[in-house]
């Protein structure tokens, strides 16, 4: 058993609330963790990796040995490494609890640094858990490599590694988890059953413990398809017969690309695992959406959809806005919509339901979650976790990796494309509404991550010509995303969607056309934010060109262009040419636009600041106190 040394729990833990509330056996494996991390060589890395199956049971060991090691070390921090963003998310959600004052001006990496010199600084002991670490790729020694995982390996503190890959040995010491015993199978598949002899019913319970390879995920869901089904434990071979019917289906649908698993060889005893896991699944999805009624397939299109964004918490604000923004709303979501059924005698409060506009211009009744739903896949075990939350979070769930997988997987190509581009959608319509009404920075790092998700998607499942911008139907959406990656300061991510939107639009439309002429505007604000002036200031005046020769120099579209040059020589610290130019600007846009155009206010104050930088600080001043510009500066500085 794990030694508790002292009394005071972790001053500093970011361990997600998610082990299972029946945590059976893996004593052996808790032991070798304690014994290794209490160790004192010097000379050796304190790195251990659980290697596994997914669905093995990894996670869960690690989050019962942090809960039971709360009291032994100063820090628990949890990273989901399954990816560059959620590792990335990860250090900043313990760059926060670390210091939460000192992080708002801090970007991304910075606060990678920040945790990085703050633990290697620690005399306490502290333990750091990369979860879901399957990427060899993050774990390279490279300082080139974000977020630099490599570096948190060897500075001090307990590394602990959950992954599905072979090749880590050079890390640290490797702990293969095995399938379950019998005896603690057969304890996690008859937990639901009280006050019974148990060892009457171990012979038949061990057989489907078997039969399922011991894989602690697939033995959950099995236990949790029994006790949906209210199956008296004296007719557990039904069980079985169900099984094998599901099975043979799922292998004649499951293609060969899915059986391997992180860089995991296709073993034949891993292939059986997996189709293990798989048809239980399946058995629960039926038992969850058991017809062909309309509810059965909304609640089928809302999970698998979950299963398109990012393996982390999935929160209700992404089908809100979808239904709020959609004209019309799709069907599926119905079950997201409150009804006023329970208010028909009058008796209800006027904020039992809300009607609130979609940003479309119709009233709606606000959706609302269906918690009903969420909780039978929380029984079922096709949801990990459930949080109720406040807004602006809402209900949030969280799928097991291996399950989303799944829920990918057992849909045809063509669907898992369609799928792709609704959550394309999806996330559309929330970027849509955070333009609108703003949001906390939490809420759009969760979005960031489920665009990241989105997009490897996008690149895995849609064919090359058919991914977001590539056509002109979805360069509107990529554009949208480009935009919102260029707010949160990720300019590569930005500049990668706006040159395919900009290559498909002059391509398909030609190079005079507004689209590609936004196109290549929104190009040029990327680069901008680059800090390739040149290359900035060429494609803004590749607009201008078109825009003066088609709209004519003083149509409101060629100033906002001439607007954007002078923002790029001003940054180039170009400051006579900046200043010339906007001087003929304010002229065309006095001569062309109302005079409380806010573009005029903006082109003013833009000519009062190259003013300011060339020291002509009264000209400056006096252009800054007309009128509508001291109404707009004092509501700017408010």
């Amino acid at each position: 058993m794990v030694p508790i040394v002292e009394s005071r729990p972790a001053k500093y833990s970011t361990v997600p609330h998610q082990r299972v509330k029946d945590f059976v056996g893996r004593e052996a494996q808790l032991d070798q963790i304690t014994a290794f991390f209490s160790s004192r060589d010097v000379g050796q890395p304190r790195v251990l990796i659980l290697h596994a199956l997914g669905g093995q049971g990894k996670t869960q060991i690690a989050l019962e040995y942090s809960q039971r090691m709360n009291t032994v070390y100063w820090g628990l921090f949890w990273v989901n490494a399954s990816s560059e963003s959620t590792a990335t998310q990860s250090y900043a959600n313990i760059a926060q609890a670390l210091n939460a004052s000192a992080m708002a001006s801090l970007n991304d990496t910075e606060k990678v640094d920040f945790v990085l010199r703050t633990l290697e600084q620690r005399k306490d002991r502290w333990l750091m858990v990369l979860d879901n670490c399957n990427d060899p790729n993050l774990l390279r020694d490279d300082p080139h490599v974000f977020p630099r995982i490599s570096a948190f390996l060897h500075i001090g503190g307990d590394v602990l590694i959950t992954s599905r890959h072979r090749g880590l040995e050079r890390l640290g010491k490797v702990i293969d988890v095995p399938p379950l015993p019998s005896e603690a199978g057969v304890d996690l598949l008859l937990r639901g059953f009280q006050g019974i002899d148990r060892d009457a019913y171990r012979s038949e319970a061990s057989r489907i413990v078997d039969r399922l390879g011991g894989l602690a995920l697939a033995i959950d869901q099995a236990a949790a398809y029994i006790q949906d089904r209210q199956m008296p434990i004296d007719r557990l071979s039904e069980f079985l017969e169900t099984y094998e019917k599901r099975r043979q289906k799922v292998l004649q649908h499951t293609p060969d690309e899915f059986w391997e698993y992180g860089a995991m060889q296709a073993e034949r005893t891993a292939r059986e695992k997996t189709v293990s896991a798989f048809t239980t699944w399946e058995m629960s999805f039926q038992q969850l959406c058991p017809g062909e009624d309309e509810r059965s397939g909304a609640v089928a299109h809302f999970l698998t959809l979950s299963a398109f964004f990012a393996s982390t918490a999935v929160s209700e604000w992404l089908y809100r806005h979808h239904w709020e923004m959609s004209d019309p709303p799709p069907e599926w979501i119905s079950i997201f919509t409150a009804t006023d059924e329970s208010d028909s005698d009058g008796e209800g409060s006027q904020g039992d339901t809300e009607e609130e506009s979609d940003g479309e211009g119709h009233s709606s009744t606000r959706p609302q979650p269906a918690p009903e739903d969420i909780a039978q896949a929380r029984e079922l075990s096709l949801v990990q976790a459930i949080s109720l939350g406040v807004e602006p979070e809402g209900v949030t769930f969280l799928l097991h990796p291996l399950i989303r997988d799944w829920l990918q997987l057992r849909e045809k190509g063509r669907q898992r494309r369609a799928f792709t581009r609704e959550s394309v959608d999806v996330i559309v319509n929330s970027i849509r509404v955070f333009e609108q009404r703003g949001t906390v920075a939490s809420t759009k790092q969760s979005l960031l991550l489920h665009m990241d998700a989105s997009l490897r998607n996008d690149a895995e499942f849609s064919k090359s010509g058919h991914r977001l911008g590539q056509e002109v139907s979805s360069c509107g959406s990529a554009g949208w995303f480009a935009s919102f990656y260029r707010e949160q300061g990720r300019y590569n991510s930005s500049f990668e969607l706006e040159a395919v939107a900009w290559k498909t639009t002059i391509n398909r439309l030609g190079k005079e056309h507004p689209s590609t002429l936004t196109s290549m505007s929104n190009l040029a604000a990327v680069l901008n934010d680059q800090r390739k002036y040149e290359e900035s200031a060429s494609v803004t005046r590749a607009v201008l060109e078109v825009q003066r020769e088609r709209l004519g120099p003083h149509h409101a579209s060629t100033l906002l262009s001439v607007n954007d040059l002078g923002v790029v020589l001003m940054a180039e610290e170009k400051l006579e040419e900046a200043e010339t130019l906007y001087r003929q600007l304010v002229a065309d846009a006095e001569a062309h636009l109302e005079a409380h155009d806010p573009n005029l206010s903006t082109y003013k104050i833009n000519l009062a600041s190259v003013l300011f930088s060339n020291h002509k600080l009264t000209e400056a001043t006096d252009l800054l106190l007309q009128g509508p510009l001291v109404d707009r500066v004092a509501v700017e500085d408010s």
